[in-house]
């Protein structure tokens, strides 16, 4: 595995917590809108909407519990691997970028870069990354 395609990972993973912390608003939004039924009289469909709504909200929250576990693990590693790099410059554009999720105007803002400066810091450091990687993956 490559550095960027291990980071890209755990930039996915990000992203895809903040897609299911979406989808659990919403479902309370929509659990929020739906009346319960307190008549008592039984249904022809089994279950109520509110109730399916109800275990579909627990399943998302308990998948968002577990990527997020794998995030923090993951985050954890990448930060011990960066921290090994011999330009602080390197870590900053690695961690701001698959770490943070930030774009690439925020970074070379942030850093007083050109777009293209940015760029190439940022192929030396996945270059010295890579070589980290893969001393530590074996």
């Amino acid at each position: 595995m490559t550095a960027k395609e291990y980071l890209m990972q755990i930039k996915d993973k990000r992203d895809r917590i903040r897609m299911l912390t979406e989808q659990i608003e919403q479902l309370r939004t929509d659990a929020e809108s739906v009346s319960i039924n307190l008549d008592g009289m039984p249904r022809n469909n089994g279950q109520s909407s509110f109730e399916k709504l109800a275990i579909q909200l627990a399943e998302t929250e308990t998948q968002l519990t577990q990527e997020m576990s794998g995030l923090w693990s993951e985050v954890m590693r990448a930060h011990s691997l960066i921290g090994q790099m011999s330009s602080s410059q390197r870590q900053q554009i690695l961690t701001k970028r698959y770490l943070h999720g930030q774009r690439w105007e925020e970074i070379a803002y942030e850093m007083h870069f050109s777009w293209q400066h940015c760029f190439r810091v940022h192929s030396h450091a996945l270059a010295e990354f890579d070589k980290i990687l893969q001393k530590n993956n074996m």
